[in-house]
């Protein structure tokens, strides 16, 4: 697999039309997800890039933490770091470029730098031989 053995932020589809729609569904997707609810506030950043033929984008959004436990019981696991870490872990390209934007966002504010929420690196499928 493409992505063993790196790092990545929370993430999945929106199927959704409609900012409306779309901020109910990541809501309940990252709880699905993490076991984590959380407000959803703006997107941060978008982010575009080419996989082969297949055009991704991926929307940012900051989000606060309400209530919930985060799953560690699932594969891959998830857990919180602090903003500082994300630096040391080894990311996708596109992770790193998220990785570096909420540094230099963090960097700007005068408040403590939030614990983020990761995906633990996938263990890379083993072939047949």
């Amino acid at each position: 697999e493409r992505w063993a053995g790196l790092w990545d932020f929370p993430r999945f589809e929106v199927e959704a039309e409609g900012p409306l729609f779309a901020a109910e569904e990541i809501v309940n997707k990252l709880r699905l997800q993490t076991g984590i609810n959380c407000d959803l506030g703006s997107i941060w950043k978008t982010e575009k890039h080419v996989v082969t033929r297949y055009r991704i984008t991926l929307d940012c959004y900051q989000a606060s933490y309400v209530t919930g436990r985060l799953r560690t019981s699932r594969i891959p696991t998830i857990r919180w770091i602090a903003a500082a870490e994300l630096s040391s872990l080894p990311l996708s390209t596109t992770g790193r470029r998220i990785a570096r934007f909420i540094d230099a966002v963090w960097a700007l504010e005068s408040s403590e730098p939030p614990r983020i929420g990761v995906r633990s690196p996938r263990r890379p499928s083993k072939g047949r031989g």
